[in-house]
C-alpha cells in the first residue's frame, strides 16, 4: 500500500438507519475548478490565444483570454487562471494561458530548460528558498470577488505570501483576497496581516458539495488520520476526517473537511474517474453503512448512498437496494475557484 501512496503522489506532480426511508435535506452547493474533468458533457475550454503567458492582467478581457472555465454556461461556471512568480528573474509574474497549459509544470517545461526534476519541483511547495511560487486566481460567484490561492500542502511563509500579494496587486486589474486551504496557510496569513478567506467559511452553510460527480460501489470505511490510508484498497469508499496530502487508489471519496475542487485529492478523483464529495457530518449521517457494501452516486443536485451486494459500479443491478438515503439540492450557490494543489495549481 505504501507503493500506491507514493504512486499517487507522483501522479500529482498534480443520521439515518439503513432501513429508513429515503431522506431529503436541503443542500445548497458550492463548486470549484479542477483540471481533470471526466464528465463527457463538460467541453474543454478552447484555447483563445497562442501567447504562452501575459506579464499582467489589466482587464476582464485579459482574464477571459487566459482563463479556463469549468461548467461553462451553467450556474456553476468557474473561470480561473494559473500564475507563476519567478524569484530568480526579478520576481517576474506570468499569468499562464491556462486552457493551453493544463498544469504549472507543463508551462514550465515550455519556458525552462532543463526542466526541474520531480524533487526540485516538490521543493517549490516546501522550501522557503524556492525559486517559483505556483498559484491560481479565480472568480468567486458566492462573494463576487477574485481570490488567489496555493495548494493546501504548500508551506508558504509570511515573506513569500507578502511577495505574492505585492506582485499580484501590481499586475492584476481588480482587488484580490487570499484564500487559505490549510491551517498552516491561515496561520501565515494572520501573521502577515493579509486579508483572507477560508474555504470552510465559503461553504460553511453548504452541507453537500459535489467536487466530482459519478458512481461507485465499495466498502464504506472511515479514515481518521493519514496513516489509516495504508490499509485501504481500490475497492473502498472512504470517509476522510482530514484532507490527506497523499492518497492511494480508491473507489470513491467522501470528505468531512471543506475542500477545493483543485485539491490534489480531487485531481486524483477526476483522473481516476471516481465520485468525490464534501458531506458535512458524513460519519454521523452514514454511520449505519460503515463497514458495509454500498453504492454512492453523486451529481450536481443530490447524493445517494444505498446498501448493495454489487461488486462494481459498472455491474448492472439485478434488484434495487433495500435501503438508501439521498439529499437533493433545493437551491444552488456557486463558489468558483480552484485552488491550489500540486497540480492544477500544480502538483508535485
Amino acid at each position: 500500500m505504501k507503493t500506491s501512496v507514493c504512486l499517487s503522489l507522483l501522479f500529482l506532480l498534480a443520521a439515518c438507519h439503513p432501513n429508513a426511508e429515503v431522506a431529503d435535506t436541503a443542500a445548497p452547493t458550492a463548486r470549484k475548478p479542477s483540471y481533470f474533468e471526466s464528465d463527457k458533457r463538460q467541453a474543454a475550454t478552447p484555447v483563445k490565444t497562442q501567447t504562452p503567458a501575459l506579464p499582467a492582467i489589466r482587464s476582464r478581457a485579459d482574464f477571459d483570454l487566459l482563463s479556463r472555465v469549468y461548467e461553462q454556461d451553467s450556474e456553476y461556471e468557474i473561470p480561473h487562471v494559473l500564475f507563476l512568480i519567478d524569484r530568480e528573474d526579478n520576481n517576474r509574474t506570468d499569468y499562464i494561458n491556462t486552457p493551453k497549459y493544463r498544469l504549472h509544470e507543463t508551462y514550465l517545461a515550455e519556458i525552462l530548460k532543463p526542466m526541474p526534476t520531480r524533487k526540485e519541483l516538490f521543493e517549490q511547495y516546501r522550501s522557503p528558498n524556492r525559486r517559483f511560487l505556483f498559484g491560481t486566481i479565480s472568480w468567486q460567484n458566492s462573494t463576487q470577488e477574485y481570490v488567489y490561492e496555493f495548494w493546501e500542502g504548500d508551506k508558504i511563509t509570511p515573506e513569500l505570501l507578502k511577495l505574492a500579494e505585492g506582485r499580484l496587486k501590481d499586475s492584476f486589474f481588480a482587488p484580490l483576497r487570499y484564500k487559505t486551504n490549510s491551517l498552516w496557510q491561515e496561520t501565515v496569513a494572520a501573521q502577515s496581516k493579509a486579508p483572507f478567506v477560508t474555504q470552510e467559511s465559503l461553504i460553511q452553510n453548504f452541507p453537500y458539495l459535489p467536487l466530482h460527480r459519478g458512481k461507485a460501489v465499495g466498502t464504506l470505511r472511515v479514515i481518521t488520520q493519514e496513516d489509516d490510508l495504508y490499509d485501504v484498497g481500490a475497492d473502498d469508499i472512504i470517509i476522510l476526517k482530514e484532507v490527506p496530502l497523499v492518497l492511494p487508489p480508491v473507489a470513491g471519496i467522501i470528505s468531512e473537511k471543506p475542500s477545493t475542487a483543485l485539491s490534489h485529492v480531487n485531481v486524483l478523483a477526476r483522473g481516476w474517474g471516481i465520485p468525490n464529495i464534501y458531506l458535512k457530518d458524513a460519519e454521523k449521517i452514514l454511520a449505519p453503512y460503515i463497514g458495509r457494501r454500498i453504492e454512492l452516486a453523486a451529481d450536481a443536485k443530490q447524493y445517494r448512498v444505498a446498501q448493495t451486494n454489487r461488486n462494481t459500479a459498472a455491474t448492472a443491478a439485478a434488484k434495487p437496494p433495500t435501503s438508501a438515503i439521498s439529499a437533493p439540492i433545493s437551491q444552488a450557490a456557486t463558489s468558483p475557484t480552484d485552488s491550489a494543489s500540486p497540480s492544477p495549481t500544480t502538483a508535485p
